[in-house]
């Protein structure tokens, strides 16, 4: 929010960066040609003078109670819309059948929001969907931007997706294209260097063992359509929260939007 980020002051800043910012809360990654023990030597070299301090805990994660509708009015061209619920955190093992299922809901331009949103109904321009795994918890949403006149032609497509989904599941075609997808995009996402090492980082931030790329490839194509359509029917048999920025004006906004949840 604005007011938080006005909110802040240098002797925050550089209070929050001396508690953060120790020896006990630095994780080092390294990728690429390297030779391990001259990484540690430098390592300990150069962060020899680093201050020490308490080894930071994460909080436990708190259930809160959720908005059905969260709506916001803003002078925007589009109204942008967001349906989430509540999904599946990064140590949840059924969060691999997720990824493909989120594939073939909305991951692709041959998935089915974007071909029945985008391509046969022209109502949004990008829709998509994705699983946000943190630590404890997890977050779906499925998110459009869309002309203010076609926000409940959008949402009731998107429903009804929804409904078809659970009611029917994955297809075998289906599946079989989202996990050449995923694939495909994970040996490409791994070329660089760059991305090895962010991946060290994230397993070693979040005290998560590491497994190879090749092992991953194999969770993925391992993924049948009963697990893909269990999670399907676990996440979206839930109760949605709606959120939309728009010029539509609140009442407004909450006569139409209203009905969805």
């Amino acid at each position: 929010k604005k007011e938080t980020v006005e909110s802040f002051d240098s002797a925050k800043m550089h209070e929050y960066h001396q508690k953060h910012y120790t020896s006990e809360n630095i994780v080092v990654a390294a990728a690429g040609n390297i030779d391990h023990d001259l990484v540690v030597e430098l390592t300990q070299k150069l962060l020899a003078n680093a201050p020490s301090g308490e080894m930071l805990q994460r909080p436990d994660f708190v259930k809160q109670n959720r908005k059905d509708l969260a709506i916001k009015n803003k002078d925007t061209e589009q109204a942008h819309l967001l349906v989430g619920f509540p999904g599946l955190g990064y140590f949840d093992d059924t969060k691999f059948a997720c990824r493909m299922m989120s594939a073939a809901l909305g991951g692709s331009m041959s998935s089915r929001l974007f071909v029945e949103i985008r391509e046969k109904r022209g109502l949004a321009y990008a829709i998509a969907c994705s699983n946000q795994e943190f630590v404890d918890c997890g977050t779906f949403y499925i998110m459009a931007g869309t002309r203010p006149e076609n926000v409940e032609e959008v949402l009731e497509t998107t429903f009804s997706e929804l409904k078809k989904l659970v009611s029917g599941g994955v297809t075998q075609e289906e599946l079989d294209r989202s996990r050449e997808l995923i694939c495909g995009n994970t040996v490409l996402a791994f070329e660089s260097t760059s991305a090895h090492m962010r991946r060290i980082g994230n397993h070693a931030v979040r005290n998560a063992n590491l497994i190879t790329i090749d092992d991953l490839l194999e969770r993925y194509k391992s993924i049948s359509l009963e697990e893909c359509n269990d999670i399907a029917k676990s996440i979206f048999e839930q109760t949605p929260t709606i959120a939309m920025v728009s010029p539509i004006k609140d009442d407004d906004a909450n006569t139409r939007l209203l009905k969805f949840v």
